[in-house]
């Protein structure tokens, strides 16, 4: 199954928007950020966590499991990915997040 959903990333003085591709495979979501701001400072997966291609990196054993899940992973990375290209810091801090799906 794939499926596409567009998010903006609305905030005081920007909108950022965003479009992901979700493929399940496996037993899990894999996640891709096929639309995104531009990165201005390239500093790779390793620093933002994501690959090339607008493949998402999740650690192994901790794949989304349910679309659920693959859509609260994906509003997490899109929150600091506006951070990111705003400051170069990508915070890996933890948050929960809320996924309406009507």
């Amino acid at each position: 199954m794939n499926i596409t959903k567009a998010y903006e990333n609305r905030q005081r003085g920007f909108t950022d928007r965003y479009v992901f591709k979700f493929s399940e495979s496996g037993g899990h979501y894999v996640i891709y950020c096929v639309h995104y701001p531009r990165d201005p400072f390239d500093r790779g997966p390793e620093h933002h966590h994501m690959f090339e291609g607008g493949r998402l990196c999740q650690r192994e054993g901790y794949e989304s499991r349910t679309f659920e899940h693959a859509q609260a992973f994906a509003q997490w990375w899109l929150k600091r990915w506006s951070i990111y290209i705003r400051t170069g810091h990508f915070s890996m801090t933890s948050e929960s997040m809320y996924v309406h799906n009507p």
